[in-house]
């Protein structure tokens, strides 16, 4: 298998699916989101799917799909489900290219009552592309986050 690459972010609605989008094409990479929680407009597995150009490009299904727009461990708990790291890190697809995964939220997204995102990468043993925006508190925000990934 080839390396896996998680994308996270200082939180949510700050870029990392167009920047996973950016990141398959330009890596010929495939993509995995494991956990989507709501998806009022569509999901983000969809909405890379519409996008990518090269037919190799394999775009894996979601692990959970959970419709309440919220922290994952809130999301699947409202709708009688439990997420945990080593069941995601079982369903990782067999991947022939490297694998960019995305994450839900920033890095200190709960996926339960005991692990976080963080435990989720570290767990991969995947390498971290970190995504933020331009907005007041963004140095931050994006600073505490590089910190705890390093």
């Amino acid at each position: 298998m080839s390396k896996k690459i998680f994308i996270t972010g200082t939180g949510t609605g700050v870029g990392k699916t167009l920047v996973a989008a950016i990141l398959v094409e330009a890596l010929k990479a495939d993509y995995w989101k494991p956990v989507q929680a709501g998806f009022e407009n569509g999901t983000d597995t969809k909405w890379i799917s519409s996008v990518i150009s090269d037919p190799a490009t394999e775009v894996y299904p979601e692990l959970h799909i959970l419709k309440t727009p919220a922290s994952p461990h809130i999301a699947a708990r409202q709708e009688g489900k439990r997420i945990s790291v080593k069941e995601i890190c079982d369903a990782v697809p067999a991947h022939p290219r490297s694998l960019l995964i995305e994450g839900a939220g920033g890095i200190m997204v709960p996926l339960n009552e005991k692990e976080f995102m963080f435990d989720l990468i570290s767990a991969l043993d995947a390498e971290v592309v970190l995504v933020s925006r331009n907005y007041l508190g963004s140095i931050n925000h994006s600073l505490l986050t590089a910190a705890l990934c390093r």
